[in-house]
């Protein structure tokens, strides 16, 4: 964020403008971040849904009894 600071300074883009711009690298940043993370537990949850709703079901039908 230094060369922001240092293009505000020279007078090329105003204070508003240096802080519309970080706030959209910090939204593309977290996005990219959590496609990233769901991305790699997406296998995880297909390998334990079953195991889960096995459970559930069990758990259901034994307070059904």
């Amino acid at each position: 964020m230094k060369l922001l600071d240092e293009y505000v300074i020279a007078g090329h883009i105003t204070k508003t403008e240096a802080v519309h711009i970080r706030s959209w690298i910090w939204l593309i940043k977290y996005k990219i971040l959590l496609r990233i993370i769901s991305i790699s537990i997406l296998p995880f949850i297909k390998n334990f849904l079953p195991l889960i709703n096995n459970t559930i079901i069990q758990h259901h039908n034994k307070r059904l009894s």
